[in-house]
């Protein structure tokens, strides 16, 4: 009888196994790179993904250095700048989410939403 219990949930697993496998799959898009969290240091993480350059990293901090100055026409500069970072750079994260701030400091709080949920 106990046998009986074991290959019965034995034969439960491997239909519940394969009904997950049954599901579709996400399609993996090669153009896209792994996009890893990093711990860094305590309490402070960020994103890493291998598939950026230095200089894409270096115009994303250029960026936020001039919306960090806090002239209302460099504002719209940096604004500019993060979305062609983002067309240029769609795994960028940090874009998206500074973007998704820049738009929510500008009253702009409904776009903001729909730009950090599609990151």
């Amino acid at each position: 009888m106990r046998e009986s219990r074991g290959s019965d949930r034995a034969k439960s697993d491997r239909e519940l196994v394969k009904g997950v496998n049954d599901l579709p799959q996400k399609k993996k898009n090669p153009h896209i790179p792994h996009i890893r969290l990093v711990h860094r240091i305590e309490n402070e993480w960020e994103f890493e993904c291998p598939g950026l350059s230095q200089v894409e990293y270096e115009r994303f901090y250029d960026l936020v250095d001039l919306c960090n100055s806090g002239t209302k026409g460099n504002i719209t500069k940096t604004e500019r700048g993060y979305r062609q970072l983002v067309k240029e750079s769609p795994e960028f994260l940090d874009v998206y989410h500074s973007l998704a701030m820049l738009l929510d400091e500008t009253d702009r709080e409904a776009e903001a939403f729909q730009l950090a949920r599609r990151a």
